[in-house]
């Protein structure tokens, strides 16, 4: 649309010009389904250019990225949360986000009833704790970044063999966390990501050493622990909670090409270059487990690409992390996780978390 503004002097000569208006401050989509803890990538048009985004209501607990407009669904569904993008005119728009009620998985719905009342569901000493050690590779590997040394305390361990009675779905869901199964969808994401650092030997403080040890074509050497690189570190580890890609070479090599699909532009140039090694490793060592994970990514945003906060990711349930990421209720990777090299757990004996 445009303006005409005219202006006449006291003798009653008139002069006029055009003032063409943009539009205003639109927002796309206008709105928008997600289902609780699912994300949608929201765009600005309009206005002077420069946006800020915020949540004008949300009663889902929603929350959005101010400079990306990048939202994640909070965990209450039935409700509608209200995008609010708003350019430095004062201008605004604003795009209604439907939560949807939470859909419920029959078969998960079996599984809880069987844990809450200890039913044995038939998963016996073999599914329990597979004898078998399926890590492809030893040496160092890319997960080695958050190691420290010290031995964690662990418990007394038992033979590789495992033999023992049928477990129950109680157990299995929340007592064994065996290696032959991604950590159960019922932990916390933070007992889940405690017992991930203690199955590998590394420690919380890890995350806030200055340096840490790296290691290529086995050769180890110090990298700054930059603050970009504890965050991401912090949530590469979830990751693989989620995921249940191991730490060993193919596994790390896995849970980056899942990465690299969910975006690493947050990373900044020095992280994302780690990642890329350790996809590119895959590639050449690992081309068809690496190329499933890629695929399993789906394109869904990893946790850097989220406005979502550490401690609030915590709080949630491992079939909550796996949600919000797009991964199936039961991980990604149905097999042993293997270890890397150095990990307490590995030299022929398993951990006694399954005893």
């Amino acid at each position: 649309m445009a303006d005409t503004v005219k202006v006449t002097d006291s003798l009653g000569n008139v002069a006029t010009t055009r003032v063409d208006v943009a539009a205003g401050v639109s927002i796309t989509p206008a709105s928008a389904s997600v289902a609780p803890l699912g994300g949608k990538a929201f765009s600005a048009n309009g206005g002077n250019g420069t946006y800020a985004w915020s949540m004008a209501s949300a009663p889902s607990g929603g929350t959005v990225d101010p400079a990306t407009g990048a939202y994640v669904a909070g965990a209450t569904g039935g409700v509608t949360d209200v995008v609010k993008a708003t350019d430095t005119l004062g201008n605004t728009a604003s795009a209604s986000v439907t939560v949807t009620a939470a859909t419920i998985d029959a078969g998960a719905d079996a599984r809880d009833a069987a844990a809450e009342t200890g039913a044995d569901v038939g998963l016996d000493a073999a599914d329990a704790c597979d004898a078998s050690d399926t890590s492809d590779a030893s040496g160092d590997t890319f997960a080695e970044l958050r190691e420290v040394a010290g031995p964690w305390p662990w418990p007394a361990a038992t033979p590789s063999s495992c033999a023992r009675p049928p477990m129950t779905a109680a157990a299995h869901a929340v007592d064994c966390p065996c290696r032959s199964h991604p950590l159960p969808a019922a932990m916390s994401v933070r007992e889940a990501r405690d017992r991930y650092l203690a199955e590998n030997g590394f420690t919380l403080a890890a995350y806030d050493e200055p340096w840490t040890q790296a290691s290529f074509l086995g050769r180890s050497f110090s990298v700054p622990n930059t603050k970009r690189h504890r965050w991401a570190i912090m949530l590469h580890d979830l990751h693989h909670v989620a995921t249940g890609f191991g730490t060993d070479l193919a596994g790390e090599a896995e849970v980056s090409a899942w990465e690299v699909r969910g975006g690493l532009r947050p990373l900044g140039l020095y992280v994302a270059s780690i990642v890329l090694a350790g996809a590119s490793m895959g590639v050449l060592g690992w081309p068809r487990r690496t190329l499933r994970a890629f695929r399993g990514a789906r394109g869904a945003p990893a946790l850097w690409s989220r406005a979502v906060e550490y401690e609030r990711v915590l709080a949630m349930t491992v079939a909550e992390l796996r949600a919000l990421l797009g991964v199936p209720r039961e991980g990604l990777f149905a097999g042993p996780r293997g270890l890397h090299a150095k990990a307490p757990s590995r030299g022929g004996e398993e951990l006694s978390e399954c005893a």
